[in-house]
Parts: C-alpha cells; sequence; structure tokens
C-alpha cells in the first residue's frame, strides 16, 4: 500500500494500524509503503485468499509470510508446515532462527520473525494435524509467546488449551523450555542433547522429575522430527501414541478471533 504523506523515521516507523517502510531511508521520503503486522490485517481490510503476503513486524523490516485466509474464518499467519517426506527439518540453530523452506511448501518462517510477531501483543496458537491413519486433529492455545534471542528464544507461554480431547496437555511438558538444534543444546537433559538425538529443532525439555513429561523424557511433542522414523523418539508426534504425517502451526491475534 502507497501512502503520499508518510513520513519515515530512519528506516522505519510504526502507526496505529500499519508499519511504515521507507526503501531509501530517508526520513521524509514521499512515498512509503505501509503494511500489515500480520494476516489478519489483511483479512481485516477484505483480503481473503490464502496465499503468500507481505507483513512488517515491529522492528523489522518487511518480510513474506504464507496466510490462512480459510480455517476459522481466517487472518492466521501460518509459521510451520509439515507435509513432504523428503523435506529434512535437522537444522542448525541458524537455520531456525532465520527460517528455510518454501512458504507454499514445508517450511519453519524463523524464531526470530515468530519472536518479534508475538512480543507486540497476545497471540492464539492454531496446529491443525493429520495421522498416519487420516485422522484430522485440531488444538488451540490462547496465549502464545516465545522469547527473543538472548533467552533462546524459550517458550514462554501457552495459555489455555481447546481442541480435540485427545490432545490436552501434551504441549504443557514444552512450556518455559528453550529451543534447541544439534548444535546449540538448551535442554534440561544432563546426558544428551535432544535436538540431536531427535534430528530436529524444538523446545525440548528431558529435566528429570518433570511430570508434565512423565519423568526425564525430551518431548511428549516434536512437530519438527523425522517422517517415518522407526524410532519413535525422533519421530513427527504428538505424544507418543499418535505419529503425524501433516502439521501447520499458525497464529492470530487473540483480541481478533471472532472475525467473521
Amino acid at each position: 500500500m502507497i501512502n503520499d504523506n508518510c513520513a519515515c523515521n530512519g528506516v522505519n516507523e510504526t502507526s496505529e494500524i500499519f508499519s511504515c517502510y521507507c526503501s531509501d531511508g530517508s526520513v521524509l521520503a514521499g512515498r512509503c509503503q505501509w503494511f500489515p503486522n500480520n494476516c489478519y490485517q489483511l483479512r481485516g481490510h477484505g483480503i481473503n485468499k490464502s496465499g503468500i503476503y507481505i507483513i512488517q513486524t515491529p522492528r523489522q523490516l518487511p518480510i513474506e509470510v504464507y496466510c490462512d485466509m480459510d480455517t476459522d474464518n481466517g487472518g492466521w499467519t501460518v509459521f510451520q508446515r509439515r507435509l513432504n517426506e523428503d523435506f529434512d527439518f535437522k537444522r542448525d540453530w541458524a537455520g531456525y532462527e532465520s527460517g528455510f523452506g518454501k512458504l507454499n511448501a514445508d517450511f519453519w518462517l524463523g524464531n526470530e520473525k515468530l519472536y518479534h510477531m508475538t512480543e507486540s501483543k497476545l497471540y492464539m496458537l492454531r496446529i491443525d494435524m493429520e495421522t498416519n491413519d487420516k485422522r484430522k486433529l485440531v488444538t488451540t492455545y490462547d496465549n502464545f509467546k516465545i522469547g527473543q534471542a538472548s533467552e533462546n528464544y524459550r517458550l514462554k507461554s501457552l495459555g489455555t488449551y481447546s481442541g480435540t480431547e485427545e490432545l490436552p496437555y501434551a504441549m504443557t511438558c514444552h512450556e518455559n523450555m528453550s529451543f534447541s538444534t544439534y548444535d546449540r543444546d538448551n535442554d534440561r537433559a544432563a546426558t544428551r542433547n535432544c535436538a540431536d538425538v531427535t534430528s530436529s529443532g524444538w523446545w525440548f525439555n528431558g529435566g528429570p522429575g518433570d511430570t508434565s513429561c512423565y519423568g526425564n523424557k525430551c518431548k511428549e511433542v516434536n512437530l519438527n522430527g523425522q517422517y517415518h522414523s522407526q524410532y519413535i523418539g525422533s519421530a513427527i508426534v504428538w505424544t507418543d501414541n499418535i505419529r503425524i504425517s501433516f502439521s501447520e502451526m499458525k497464529i492470530r491475534p487473540y483480541q481478533d478471533q471472532n472475525l467473521t
């Protein structure tokens, strides 16, 4: 969107609704582009087709994201998708930090982007899944937030759960856990790197005596695991009993969830 009267201070300036980006970095660039802060704002302005759009989170340059405009009234910013068994989610810290994959296929948007999105307001998290035996599962949490890089992108909050009855509480194993990758071990396990064992990046636990993880397990949930792994510990799972063939993780401002 173009605004002839936009005045930018340096690279960008936040308005009440959209963010302002001046490509030349000048204070008065004359013509500046205004981008939505999330997919919900696009939905609120009449854009109702799912696809790739440009948004601008606070204190960041514009980025491309995939917007789900179909599920539950739309407005969801997708940050993870698994559907291709040949695409590997075993990536290093830098990969998970900046993101990888293709937005219209398998991808991880990036922890740094996810932090900037969730720091500014209350977001709800929705996870759509399909099991290996073709059951469709849904889980939502009403207060999803992760920390910044200095906090190892800790999963600071999930909020209250709702969704498929067989799924409750599994993600609580991972609440308050730092993100780990095979080259950055931030889990609570004393003798192993959970990310290395599972060939993935996630908010692993592994701490002794944590009842939410039933002992010292690395995880109850890992949607970034390996397809068709013979070892349940490295598979894509929601608890050890539910193997996942498709997953999509997405966020939307919580106070706006009743959009029609």
